[in-house]
């Protein structure tokens, strides 16, 4: 845990002291959150759709914090002015504390953003970091305006690097997050559909992404995704050195060759500058190698090599409801991917589903803030399900009416469509057997986690 002297939060937010304010004042830590007020720390009040952290100053100060930031206009009702710094901005303040954390431990940041797949990306290369270094790196879903800044904060002396998953829903909102980091490595991902809702266009998705590549300095790595269709653009924003992957050709970073072994992962021979190596990658599925080639290259601008990170590759598991492989004790094998989804994200685990032995079953939930475009997504995944040979596609949603006639045009032998999850899990319980595997997915606001929560529970719940 990193102390604060009263300079050092004034000169990072430009605050201004309240009178009678102790110059001496050190602060244990900055917190947000009144859940986890530390004694002697600093809060930062936060204002959200429902809710204003300055309500729960006096709550912060009452539990042991040594000080707040307030950045109201209307005088504190109650509260000391000598335990106050008032700011233009919390928010900013926040964010500006995070970045001058950053800066004065002079850790390496390295940056992860993309349409889908960061975060598998992210925990991959903190996996392989971690065989020689002390990472840091993004926990839960910290990875937006308020996140990111958290999460450098949770840095100190005994870290060497960071690893920053980065979101957003709209143009800039990236580059506020790459104004912080200051990465000297930058991953992208892959440019899809997410936010065509917001953005209009895979153009404009491009654009908003390439924001990372603005902001990193001249002595930077750009590590991108070579068989984009928008890798030219993406080129352009790039002020460093680049190097590309890519699962499906010629690249810095490409699978020669991808042998699957079932849920078990798969093995892969990769050729990369140096030459040619063959994994074992305990993650299942194509689109997952495309993620691995990524970590692997950022993971080698920091010394280590293909043979050094083999044994946390062949034992590498994501981060839950993300491809997460269950075997129950009736014989169902559960797929759980229900965190997130998008139209390439789905269809990847329908290539992983297809894959299975046994009758496959498929609860596949509506995909969000596609934009007018979203009918025909949802009719090609439809398509991809029957594809994939499923024999139970129990769809969920609105949006997913279009994915069930595909399948059903597509000759799937069931196919249940339902408005919301509670149908869903009633659907499901009836249609479900002892040695069926099922594969859950969906956007995180249709919720399907708890189908898979209740799956794993049994029947019965």
């Amino acid at each position: 845990m990193n102390t604060w002297s009263s300079e050092e939060v004034l000169r990072a937010t430009g605050g201004v002291p309240g009178h009678g304010w102790s110059e001496d004042l050190l602060f244990s830590a900055i917190c947000s959150d009144t859940r986890e007020i530390a004694p002697g720390a600093l809060f930062v009040p936060l204002r959200g759709e429902r809710f204003d952290g300055h309500e729960f100053v006096a709550q912060a100060l009452a539990r042991g914090a040594a000080g707040a930031l307030w950045a109201r206009q209307d005088a504190p009702d109650g509260i000391p002015e000598e335990r106050l710094i008032r700011v233009r901005d919390g928010l900013e303040a926040y964010q500006a504390l995070g970045r001058e954390n950053l800066r004065r431990l002079g850790i390496p940041v390295v940056a992860v953003t993309g349409s889908v797949g960061k975060t598998t990306t992210k925990d991959l290369l903190a996996c392989l970091l971690r065989s020689r270094f002390r990472v840091h790196c993004t926990r839960l879903n910290f990875n937006n305006e308020v996140g990111v800044p958290r999460t450098l904060l949770e840095l100190h002396s005994g870290h060497e690097l960071i690893v920053l998953e980065m979101a957003m829903r709209g143009p800039g909102q990236i580059r506020e997050l790459a104004r912080l980091a200051e990465a000297r490595v930058g991953i992208l991902t892959h440019i899809g559909e997410s936010h065509l809702e917001f953005l209009g266009s895979r153009e404009a998705i491009a654009d908003a992404k390439a924001e990372l590549l603005d902001e990193m300095p001249v002595s930077s790595l750009a590590i991108l995704p070579r068989h984009c269709p928008f890798f030219e653009r993406l080129v352009a924003h790039v002020r460093g050195r680049v190097l590309t992957f890519s699962g499906e050709g010629p690249a810095d970073w490409t699978a020669l060759r991808i042998h699957p072994l079932g849920l078990e992962g798969c093995d892969v021979e990769i050729r990369h500058p140096e030459g040619i190596s063959r994994l074992r990658f305990g993650l299942p599925g194509r689109h997952n190698v495309s993620n691995l080639l990524a970590a692997l290259a950022a993971a080698r601008e920091f010394g280590l090599t293909c043979e050094e990170v083999a044994e946390p590759l062949a034992g590498f598991r994501p981060s839950g409801l993300r491809t997460e492989v269950l075997h129950l004790p009736d014989g169902t094998t559960l797929l759980n991917d229900s965190y997130n989804a998008a139209p390439s994200s789905v269809r990847g685990a329908l290539e992983i589903l297809a894959g299975v032995q046994g009758r496959r079953v498929a609860v596949l939930g509506d995909m969000l803030e596609l934009g007018v475009d979203e009918e025909d997504f949802h009719r090609e995944v439809g398509e991809a399900v029957g594809a994939a040979g499923v024999a139970v596609l129990v769809a969920v949603g609105t949006r997913s009416r279009a994915m069930a006639r595909a399948a059903r045009r597509e000759g799937v032998p069931t196919v249940h469509w339902v408005a919301e999850r509670e149908e869903a899990w009633d659907v499901l319980k009836s249609e479900v057997r002892p040695g069926d595997a099922v594969l859950i997915k969906a956007s995180r606001g249709i919720g399907l986690d708890l189908i898979a929560e209740r799956l794993v529970g049994g029947p019965e719940h």
